[in-house]
């Protein structure tokens, strides 16, 4: 009786989907690589009722000794030994035979426990159910078949090297860890990848034992008889393209067609006489070394999603280091699958197929978590199950090449632009009107200088003059008795002010007062609102902009600044209107 997950009798594990609220039709599937793999072996049958081990006998042919030495004919006569001409010596060639052993393996899979009443609840069972059986039941026939005969090419290869100088033999056992083949044990390891002239180089001795013959002429070769084949992944295929540096094969492999692709296998792994065409399995027996073992390293492994579990692409699969490639032979072996027929008319056994074919069963469904029996006197309960039962049958291993070999990635390249990068220059894409500009710009007017008569003490800073109230802290003041770079220091009352040195001279001089920048009291206005500004009078840009900062009115309207002898108001939070020219 097959396990079940642990369930109670009113318990089903729900992996069907179902949307509620329901959302648009369109639901997004999950699309599996088709494996080609299993094109390139000859398949057979394993006749029913004939043991579960077959025993094969195979002729072998055997080579004359062709050193043996030619003798002068004679026509003398009573001459004995070599030259006697009517009895001479004769070489001797012997026959043989050998006998293999092989038989069947098996491996038996299901999925989880479906319950009907339970599918009409879910609004995408339908459409589920069709994915369940032909995107993951029917592609894992293939993942577990195609795994098979990878392993089982690699066990049977009458020949098996490393890449390496000198082209090192190994052999190999499988360490099991549970129920589980993960690490391999070779007696050797590559130091090189798989190159052309390694290839080329079993070339003379596949010859010599008979590899090459009628066996390509199909429609897909096109009869190309003398060409062995090699089965690896693409990254393999384009390194040896890489090293080959053959032009001619670089120009056939940028072919856009797939006919075109016949002249890459022709000349793909030996120039312009080449020998090899090239298959690509996408997933290959791939490892990574840990210590003395190599870990098997799967194409995808299985992750939690919202329901259950999905596949993910393993990305340590592209970066294994260790690979199986095979100068293949569909011929080296066959691949055969028990056959099932009826014993007798009078036993209706269930026939069914044992070479990964799912169906769905209904009886006999296990027990629950307490060990009782799972009731379907319903029939509204079961689950899916395939069985397999393969035998791998020798033919002519001697012409299959296993290749343990080095491999990586593709190597990227990277290529520098020869133009200096530009940076980013200011870039406006803006594609709407011009709406109300935010900075201001005035040119701030001048209150011009002038001259009068003044009141001077010599040692002195204090000066007398009519009327201060055109003055303004900043101004420089030049005349009689005033030491040179000197300016207003500050404003006293209405005729007195203090210079920035003292006076020179005891006297009533004239004076001349620079011009100055002058805003007065209440002068500004903000979207046609007056604002309380202070007066403010400064000698230059510098101090202006200052002034205008400081002052709560001023400095509420955005941020002041200059540039070229303007006054410029960035950021601004309305409108402003100054007595200056804009």
């Amino acid at each position: 009786m097959p396990d079940v997950p642990c369930l109670f009798p009113d318990q089903f594990t729900n992996l069907l989907m179902t949307q509620l609220p329901v959302y648009v039709p369109q639901i997004l599937r999950d699309v599996t690589p088709t494996d080609g793999l299993m094109g390139h072996i000859q398949t057979g049958q394993w006749d029913p009722y004939s043991g579960v081990q077959h025993i094969q006998d195979r002729f072998r042919g055997v080579k004359a000794n062709t050193a043996k030495k030619w003798y002068d004919v004679s026509d003398t006569g009573c001459v004995a030994g070599n030259q006697a001409p009517c009895d001479p010596p004769e070489n001797e060639i012997c026959f043989g035979w050998e006998r293999t052993t092989f038989g069947q393996q098996r491996q038996s899979w299901k999925s989880q426990l479906f319950c009907f009443d339970q599918m009409l609840s879910a609004t995408k069972a339908v459409e589920h159910i069709a994915q369940i059986v032909g995107e993951v039941l029917k592609p894992a026939t293939s993942d577990v078949t195609s795994m098979y005969v990878r392993k089982k090419a690699l066990e049977l290869s009458g020949t098996k090297l490393t890449a390496s100088a000198g082209l090192t033999p190994f052999t190999f056992t499988w360490s099991t860890t549970g129920d589980e083949e993960i690490f391999m044990n070779p007696s050797a390891f590559p130091t090189s990848k798989l190159t052309p002239e390694m290839i080329q180089r079993q070339i003379p001795k596949m010859r010599g034992i008979g590899y090459f013959g009628n066996w390509t002429n199909d429609p897909f070769w096109g009869g190309y008889g003398q060409f062995a084949e090699l089965i690896t992944d693409d990254d393999t295929c384009w390194d040896m393209d890489k090293v080959a540096t053959n032009q001619r094969l670089a120009d056939l492999y940028r072919f856009q067609i797939w006919n075109a692709a016949h002249e890459y296998y022709k000349y793909g792994m030996g120039g312009q006489i080449g020998n090899y065409m090239t298959h690509v399995d996408p997933f290959c027996l791939r490892f990574n070394r840990r210590g003395n073992q190599l870990q098997l390293v799967l194409p995808y492994h299985n992750d939690p999603t919202t329901v259950g579990i999905g596949r993910d692409w393993n990305d340590d699969y592209d970066r294994a280091q260790y690979q199986i490639s095979f100068t293949w032979h569909r011929f080296a072996w066959q691949l055969e699958v028990q056959k099932m027929e009826a014993v007798n008319p009078l036993m209706p056994f269930l026939v069914r197929g044992l070479n990964g074919e799912w169906r769905f069963a209904m009886n006999n469904l296990g027990a629950d978590c307490a060990g009782k029996p799972i009731s379907n006197y319903r029939q509204n309960k079961g689950f899916f199950y395939a069985d397999w039962r393969l035998a791998a049958h020798p033919l002519h291993t001697e012409w299959l090449t296993a290749w343990l070999h080095l491999r990586e990635p593709k190597v990227i390249y990277t290529v520098a632009p020869c133009a200096a990068d530009p940076g980013y220059p200011e870039q406006d894409y803006n594609s709407a009107c011009d709406g109300c500009g935010t900075t201001f710009e005035w040119q701030p007017d001048l209150y011009p200088s002038q001259s009068m008569s003044a009141s001077t003490t010599n040692g002195d800073a204090t000066v007398t003059v009519a009327d201060t109230s055109n003055l303004a802290a900043g101004q420089t003041v030049t005349g009689t008795g005033i030491p040179a770079s000197t300016t207003v220091l500050s404003i006293t009352n209405g005729t007195t002010f203090e210079l920035s040195a003292n006076a020179t001279a005891t006297g009533t001089p004239t004076l001349t007062f620079g011009a100055y920048y002058r805003l007065e009291a209440n002068s500004v206005s903000c979207n046609d609102e007056p604002q309380d500004n202070a007066a403010i009078r400064k000698a230059t840009l510098a101090t202006l902009v200052t002034a205008f900062q400081g002052d709560t009115a001023l400095g509420a309207l955005g941020t002041w600044s200059t540039s070229g002898g303007l006054l410029i108001l960035s950021d601004a939070t309305c409108r402003p209107v100054l007595p200056w020219v804009t």
